[in-house]
């Protein structure tokens, strides 16, 4: 049905098991080596400590898509904390507009 070549270049594209459970592991691994600093960052940028927590999550999660799509990442605490700044900002920024689902008692 498929061609030798196409499934080996299929297979050379598909992560394979192994792959991603060593992708899985990268990211759990910088999780607990990071998440604190990451989460006490995103605090000092602003954020109430749910949105922290949020973003803090959302952090590895990008890494783990990152890893997934091959990208280069020289320095993987650079690439975190990068960015964990840009998610903070973004979403502090976004908790000033008019109709933010952040609570208004909170608002400073």
């Amino acid at each position: 049905m498929f061609s030798d070549s196409l499934i080996e270049k299929l297979a050379g594209v598909l992560p394979s098991e192994q792959t991603r459970v060593s992708l899985q592991n990268d990211v759990v691994q910088l999780f607990e080596e990071m998440r604190e600093s990451v989460y006490r960052y995103v605090l000092s940028l602003g954020l109430y400590p749910p949105q922290a927590q949020e973003a803090t999550q959302e952090v590895f999660l990008r890494r783990y898509a990152a890893l997934k799509q091959d990208k280069p990442i020289q320095n993987r605490r650079a690439w975190v904390v990068r960015v964990a700044h840009n998610l903070g900002e973004t979403e502090r920024e976004g908790s000033k507009k008019p109709g933010s689902t952040i609570n208004p008692i909170f608002r400073t």
